[in-house]
Protein backbone atom coordinates (compact mmCIF):
# COMPACT_ATOMS: atom_id res chain seq x y z
CA UNK A 1 0.00 0.00 0.00
CA UNK A 2 1.59 3.25 -1.18
CA UNK A 3 1.29 7.29 -0.35
CA UNK A 4 0.41 9.23 -3.48
CA UNK A 5 1.49 12.90 -3.28
CA UNK A 6 3.10 12.58 -0.39
CA UNK A 7 4.67 15.89 0.67
CA UNK A 8 5.30 15.61 4.23
CA UNK A 9 7.60 18.45 6.29
CA UNK A 10 7.20 17.81 9.79
CA UNK A 11 10.88 19.59 10.91
CA UNK A 12 13.85 19.54 9.84
CA UNK A 13 15.43 16.60 11.09
CA UNK A 14 12.60 14.32 10.34
CA UNK A 15 12.59 12.14 7.14
CA UNK A 16 9.73 9.79 6.14
CA UNK A 17 9.90 6.52 4.66
CA UNK A 18 7.29 4.96 2.38
CA UNK A 19 6.21 0.94 3.07
CA UNK A 20 3.65 -1.82 2.23
CA UNK A 21 1.27 -2.25 4.50
CA UNK A 22 2.39 -3.57 7.62
CA UNK A 23 2.35 -8.11 8.13
CA UNK A 24 -0.11 -9.06 10.84
CA UNK A 25 -1.92 -5.60 11.60
CA UNK A 26 -5.51 -5.96 12.59
CA UNK A 27 -7.67 -4.76 10.87
CA UNK A 28 -6.61 -4.48 7.29
CA UNK A 29 -7.76 -4.40 3.94
CA UNK A 30 -6.82 -5.00 0.53
CA UNK A 31 -7.74 -1.40 -0.81
CA UNK A 32 -5.35 1.46 -0.23
CA UNK A 33 -6.42 4.78 1.14
CA UNK A 34 -4.97 7.26 -0.79
CA UNK A 35 -3.48 10.22 1.29
CA UNK A 36 -1.89 13.70 0.80
CA UNK A 37 0.01 14.93 3.77
CA UNK A 38 0.86 18.47 4.37
CA UNK A 39 2.56 20.51 6.90
CA UNK A 40 0.77 20.03 10.40
CA UNK A 41 -3.02 20.15 8.57
CA UNK A 42 -4.91 16.94 8.26
CA UNK A 43 -4.44 14.72 5.46
CA UNK A 44 -6.38 15.30 2.69
CA UNK A 45 -7.94 11.62 1.86
CA UNK A 46 -9.32 10.69 -1.86
CA UNK A 47 -11.84 7.95 -1.88
CA UNK A 48 -11.73 4.99 -5.04
CA UNK A 49 -14.29 4.34 -7.37
CA UNK A 50 -15.55 1.34 -5.40
CA UNK A 51 -16.52 4.27 -2.37
CA UNK A 52 -20.28 5.00 -2.14
CA UNK A 53 -21.01 8.35 -2.68
CA UNK A 54 -24.31 7.81 -0.34
CA UNK A 55 -22.65 6.59 2.85
CA UNK A 56 -20.55 8.51 4.96
CA UNK A 57 -17.21 7.37 6.71
CA UNK A 58 -14.94 7.64 9.36
CA UNK A 59 -10.97 7.60 9.36
CA UNK A 60 -8.54 6.85 12.54
CA UNK A 61 -4.48 7.49 12.23
CA UNK A 62 -2.79 5.22 15.14
CA UNK A 63 1.02 5.55 15.99
CA UNK A 64 1.83 1.69 17.10
CA UNK A 65 4.91 2.77 18.35
CA UNK A 66 4.33 4.91 20.97
CA UNK A 67 6.00 4.71 24.46
CA UNK A 68 4.39 5.85 27.36
CA UNK A 69 5.50 5.51 31.19
CA UNK A 70 8.12 2.95 30.06
CA UNK A 71 5.51 0.60 28.12
CA UNK A 72 5.20 0.31 24.40
CA UNK A 73 1.55 0.95 23.01
CA UNK A 74 -0.60 2.61 20.56
CA UNK A 75 -1.44 6.90 20.26
CA UNK A 76 -4.73 7.98 18.26
CA UNK A 77 -3.15 10.56 15.99
CA UNK A 78 -6.52 11.06 14.63
CA UNK A 79 -10.29 10.60 14.83
CA UNK A 80 -12.48 12.22 12.34
CA UNK A 81 -16.35 10.76 11.55
CA UNK A 82 -18.96 12.40 9.07
CA UNK A 83 -16.76 12.08 6.14
CA UNK A 84 -18.55 12.16 3.09
CA UNK A 85 -17.51 12.45 -0.72
CA UNK A 86 -17.24 15.41 -2.43
CA UNK A 87 -18.87 14.46 -6.44
CA UNK A 88 -16.63 17.06 -7.59
CA UNK A 89 -13.09 16.15 -6.31
CA UNK A 90 -13.85 12.98 -4.65
CA UNK A 91 -11.97 13.84 -1.74
CA UNK A 92 -13.62 13.01 1.40
CA UNK A 93 -14.65 15.67 3.33
CA UNK A 94 -16.48 16.70 6.97
CA UNK A 95 -19.90 16.39 6.35
CA UNK A 96 -20.87 17.38 9.94
CA UNK A 97 -18.82 20.85 11.09
CA UNK A 98 -19.85 21.33 14.41
CA UNK A 99 -18.12 17.43 14.86
CA UNK A 100 -14.25 17.77 14.89
CA UNK A 101 -13.54 14.18 16.15
CA UNK A 102 -10.15 14.11 17.92
CA UNK A 103 -8.19 16.96 16.54
CA UNK A 104 -5.37 15.59 14.41
CA UNK A 105 -1.75 15.78 15.91
CA UNK A 106 0.87 15.39 13.62
CA UNK A 107 3.93 12.45 14.01
CA UNK A 108 6.38 13.23 15.66
CA UNK A 109 8.70 10.71 17.25
CA UNK A 110 10.87 10.56 20.07
CA UNK A 111 14.60 11.79 18.55
CA UNK A 112 16.47 8.23 17.40
CA UNK A 113 13.44 6.50 16.37
CA UNK A 114 11.25 5.24 14.18
CA UNK A 115 7.38 5.52 14.61
CA UNK A 116 4.62 3.71 12.09
CA UNK A 117 1.83 5.27 11.72
CA UNK A 118 -1.34 3.00 10.59
CA UNK A 119 -4.60 4.91 8.53
CA UNK A 120 -8.22 3.11 8.47
CA UNK A 121 -10.97 3.94 7.08
CA UNK A 122 -14.63 2.55 7.71
CA UNK A 123 -17.92 3.10 6.51
CA UNK A 124 -20.06 4.69 9.29
CA UNK A 125 -22.68 1.92 10.54
CA UNK A 126 -26.69 3.34 10.23
CA UNK A 127 -27.26 6.28 13.22
CA UNK A 128 -23.59 5.87 14.11
CA UNK A 129 -22.65 7.68 17.22
CA UNK A 130 -19.17 7.80 19.39
CA UNK A 131 -19.68 5.37 22.16
CA UNK A 132 -20.15 7.27 25.59
CA UNK A 133 -16.74 5.10 26.96
CA UNK A 134 -14.47 6.78 24.39
CA UNK A 135 -15.61 10.80 24.74
CA UNK A 136 -12.22 10.96 26.66
CA UNK A 137 -10.42 10.67 23.04
CA UNK A 138 -12.08 14.12 22.28
CA UNK A 139 -10.31 15.87 25.15
CA UNK A 140 -8.16 18.35 24.74
CA UNK A 141 -5.75 16.28 26.58
CA UNK A 142 -3.25 13.58 24.74
CA UNK A 143 -3.33 11.59 27.59
CA UNK A 144 -6.60 9.31 26.83
CA UNK A 145 -5.39 8.87 23.73
CA UNK A 146 -2.46 6.78 24.83
CA UNK A 147 -3.36 3.34 24.74
CA UNK A 148 -6.33 3.08 22.26
CA UNK A 149 -6.86 -0.07 21.47
CA UNK A 150 -8.71 -0.04 17.76
CA UNK A 151 -10.34 -3.96 17.37
CA UNK A 152 -11.79 -3.05 20.69
CA UNK A 153 -13.75 0.20 19.56
CA UNK A 154 -14.61 -1.89 16.20
CA UNK A 155 -16.95 -4.30 18.39
CA UNK A 156 -17.87 -1.40 21.14
CA UNK A 157 -19.24 0.39 17.80
CA UNK A 158 -20.01 -2.49 15.75
CA UNK A 159 -18.16 -1.29 12.81
CA UNK A 160 -17.57 -3.62 9.80
CA UNK A 161 -13.91 -4.46 8.14
CA UNK A 162 -12.41 -1.46 6.95
CA UNK A 163 -13.11 -0.36 3.85
CA UNK A 164 -9.33 0.81 3.09
CA UNK A 165 -5.86 1.16 4.75
CA UNK A 166 -2.55 2.74 4.81
CA UNK A 167 0.59 2.93 6.01
CA UNK A 168 3.63 5.56 7.44
CA UNK A 169 6.84 5.62 8.71
CA UNK A 170 8.35 8.64 10.03
CA UNK A 171 12.04 8.93 11.89
CA UNK A 172 13.22 11.34 13.86
CA UNK A 173 17.20 11.78 13.52
CA UNK A 174 17.34 14.01 16.23
CA UNK A 175 20.66 12.46 18.50
CA UNK A 176 18.80 11.00 21.95
CA UNK A 177 19.67 13.01 25.06
CA UNK A 178 18.25 9.86 27.17
CA UNK A 179 17.87 5.96 27.19
CA UNK A 180 14.04 5.05 26.61
CA UNK A 181 13.69 2.08 28.68
CA UNK A 182 10.40 -0.06 27.42
CA UNK A 183 9.56 -2.88 30.61
CA UNK A 184 6.07 -3.77 29.08
CA UNK A 185 3.25 -3.06 26.61
CA UNK A 186 -0.19 -1.66 27.67
CA UNK A 187 -3.39 -1.08 25.41
CA UNK A 188 -6.05 0.53 27.38
CA UNK A 189 -9.65 -0.75 27.56
CA UNK A 190 -12.82 1.30 27.36
CA UNK A 191 -15.29 0.92 30.03
CA UNK A 192 -17.76 0.03 27.82
CA UNK A 193 -16.15 -2.68 26.07
CA UNK A 194 -15.81 -4.00 29.85
CA UNK A 195 -19.45 -4.22 29.93
CA UNK A 196 -19.91 -5.73 26.66
CA UNK A 197 -17.60 -8.50 27.27
CA UNK A 198 -19.29 -9.43 30.35
CA UNK A 199 -22.79 -9.47 28.72
CA UNK A 200 -21.17 -11.95 26.34
CA UNK A 201 -19.81 -14.32 29.17
CA UNK A 202 -23.37 -14.12 30.88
Amino acid sequence: MLFHGLYLVFAIFLSTVLSQTIPGFLPSSSETLTVTFANNIEPELTASRKDSPQATYMVFMIDIDAVYDKAATTFLQWYQPDLSIDYSSYEFTNSNETNNGAVYISPMPLPSSTHRYILVLFAEPPGYKLPSCYQAILSVSPLPRFGFDILEFIQVAGLGSPVATNYLKVSNSEPATTTQVITTTSLSSASCAKTKRAMLRS
